[in-house]
């Protein structure tokens, strides 16, 4: 009827207007929900633990939307647990850059792999969409010289590699120095994330990638540029994640392994319901402090040197002696101690990512 063509003519118009002026401000959680059947083509680009990506041939029906998307499907069991709260929640994580400043906006976009979308279907949620990873943050991954490469995302984990056994695998070197800019330029995500009120929660080396130095993407004479991944699983300070956040195994904060292993105690001696869920919750807890924790943990296993050249997996390393040797060259006593102090057992203790971002400043 001309009814409906004016209706759909003025809802085109404003849908234009906001394209064309780029009036984010304006976008509401209805602008960025956008049913399953609504994405058209795509082809599956791998499957991990949590989802199964696939990309899309065309851009998403969602305002502002341009270049090449990614639809992330979560498997069943962790819809069923965290379905309402991903609803709920996913809409408000993926508006949030659209209250900062057009610089911070940028920063969003350089720095992480921001969820642009929440996709549904018959009324529940079913996954999110992301811009595609540029292909900078790829490299060839080889094995050992034999077979064909692997066209491979180029996470940080990969750094830790030992440098004797890069060339064979295709890894970019990397410095000592290389490593301690990576390290501030990484604090200075987690500080601008947690300044946004946001907690990182689970992080681990593998969902966070760097840029290729072989295809010359870098800036400001560091040799690489990190980008985080996840950002679903991010929570804003007090409030419930989207998707429930983990600890990867060796990377759990002292506070959380202690609280882990009272919880298994309690258990294990038929404790009242009440203390088992308490000290469970504990044993779940994520904060700023936790997500400090991490970092430092980061820094000093970018920083440790094997001592077996056969040694490929850094996973394990807490207390390095060519860890704290690395970190006593590369920088004064004041800033050594800031960084191993993002490692103190006590919470309380270890300090801000501005804190250290600031001592290195000076």
């Amino acid at each position: 009827s001309l009814h409906f063509l004016v209706r759909q003519h003025k809802r085109r118009r404003r849908s234009n207007r906001r394209n064309r002026l780029g009036d984010s401000m304006s976008r509401t959680p209805a602008d960025v929900t956008i049913q399953k059947s609504a994405l058209g083509s795509m082809r599956k680009l791998g499957r991990g633990g949590q989802a199964t990506v696939f990309k899309l041939v065309s851009p998403p029906p969602i305002p502002g939307a341009e270049g090449q998307y990614v639809f992330k499907r979560y498997h069943k069991d962790i819809l069923d647990e965290s379905g309402y709260s991903l609803a709920t929640t996913m809409p408000q994580l993926i508006l949030h850059p659209d209250s900062m400043s057009a610089e911070d906006q940028r920063f969003v976009r350089r720095y992480t792999v921001w969820p642009q979308g929440l996709v549904v279907e018959n009324g529940t949620a079913q996954g999110i969409l992301m811009k595609l990873i540029p292909e900078p943050f790829f490299f060839d991954l080889k094995f050992g010289g034999v077979g064909p490469s692997e066209r491979t995302l180029l996470e940080v984990q990969y750094l830790m590699t030992p440098e004797s056994k890069k060339p064979e695998r295709g890894i970019p070197a990397a410095t000592p120095k290389d490593r301690l800019y990576l390290i501030l330029d990484v604090l200075k995500i987690v500080d601008f994330l947690h300044r946004n009120g946001l907690v990182i929660g689970d992080f681990s080396p593998k969902n966070l990638v760097i840029t290729n130095p072989a295809k010359g993407v870098a800036s400001s004479g560091r040799k690489f540029t990190p980008k985080f991944l996840d950002v679903d699983a991010f929570r804003f300070a007090g409030g419930v994640p989207p998707i429930r956040q983990m600890h990867t195994p060796n990377w759990f904060p002292p506070e959380v392994r202690a609280a882990a292993i009272l919880r298994d105690e309690l258990i294990a001696k038929g404790a009242s319901q009440n203390d088992v869920s308490r000290a469970r919750a504990a044993a779940n807890i994520q904060t700023t402090k936790s997500d400090i924790f991490k970092i430092g943990l980061l820094a000093l296993r970018l920083l440790h040197t094997p001592r077996d050249p056969n040694e490929d997996d850094t996973q394990t390393v807490y207390v390095s002696a060519t860890a704290t040797s690395s970190i006593e060259r590369l920088v004064n006593p004041r800033r050594a101690s800031l960084l191993r102090s993002m490692l103190d057992a006590d919470p309380d203790n270890r300090p801000s990512a501005r804190d250290v971002l600031a001592a290195f400043s000076g």
